[in-house]
């Protein structure tokens, strides 16, 4: 019982989530590509996506999208974003599982970046659970 109550105790104090960082300096990664390319999006619903997302967006009335973009070697790839969405990587039919990340709020033009491995080809960006009609997108390699 003593157990419950100290474990009923913690969840009071402790934050549910801790919050991003906020501001430009606080991002872990450098942005080499700024998000600049405006992507225009689709409702959930009515969105394309090569497979569905990882994540389902919490809201039903979010938008989404997906983007292609050429691979021209393997390496390690970034996808920066100007506002919130959950952002998955398709290659060859798969997900392609996320590298190093970090996001921040109160950076105008700047909210998340996010590192992939991937090979040749071409690769799907896709993103969900974005609260307007469009974002814009960085994509780059990631210079050794």
């Amino acid at each position: 019982m003593r157990f419950l109550a100290l474990l009923l105790a913690l969840c009071v104090v402790l934050p549910a989530r801790a919050e991003d960082p906020r501001g430009c300096d606080k991002f872990t990664l450098s942005p080499a590509v700024p998000p600049t390319e405006r992507l225009a999006l689709q409702p959930f619903k009515d969105a394309r996506l090569t497979l569905p997302p990882e994540r389902v967006p919490k809201d039903a009335a979010s938008f989404a999208g997906a983007r292609i973009v050429p691979v021209p070697a393997a390496g390690l790839y970034q996808v920066s974003l100007s506002d919130y969405a959950w952002i998955d990587v398709v290659q060859d039919g798969r997900y392609v599982k996320s590298g190093q990340f970090s996001g921040a709020l109160d950076c105008p033009g700047l909210r998340k970046i996010v590192r992939f491995e991937l090979k040749p080809g071409t690769a799907v960006i896709q993103l969900s659970g974005v609260a307007a009609d469009s974002i814009a997108v960085g994509f780059a390699a990631v210079s050794p």
